[in-house]
């Protein structure tokens, strides 16, 4: 049994590859970044703040989801991105059309920070009410 053991031993480097050791490295090093956080376990949870937090939370994802359609087709006038395909696209066809449009975003930056501002203009009430509610512990 024991030859068993030292042979199953010998054998497993073979078996990881890189991979699973960034796996385990990951692991291992998240477990020693919440060794160094302080833990309480005195904390107690108040439910009807975290029931009202999470309610202006899902008002802000809500109002930013229901423009998200629309800053897009925005962006996309104002920065003349034109796509060379719009039919038939498969997985590949439409990942390069994504990085096609982000390098014509990231080219027109006048654009890109109007979108922004936009977006932090219709989160920021939403975020401001967090930040009053103190639901964030900074």
């Amino acid at each position: 049994m024991a030859i068993h053991f030292k042979i199953s031993f010998y054998y497993l480097p073979k078996f990881l590859n890189m991979r699973s050791n960034q796996l385990i490295f990951t692991t291992f090093s998240m477990i020693l970044l919440a060794s160094l956080v302080p833990f309480n376990v005195a904390q107690k949870i108040d439910l009807d703040k975290l029931s009202s937090c999470a309610e202006v939370a899902i008002k802000a994802g809500n109002s930013l989801a229901s423009k998200s359609i629309p800053s897009i087709r925005k962006l996309a006038t104002c920065v003349k991105f034109t796509p060379l395909k719009t039919k038939n696209l498969d997985i590949v066809a439409l990942a390069l059309l994504g990085y096609q449009f982000l390098q014509k975003v990231i080219g027109n930056q006048k654009c890109l920070l109007s979108c922004l501002k936009e977006s932090y203009e219709m989160v920021s009430p939403h975020l401001n009410k967090i930040v009053q509610m103190k639901c964030l512990s900074f």
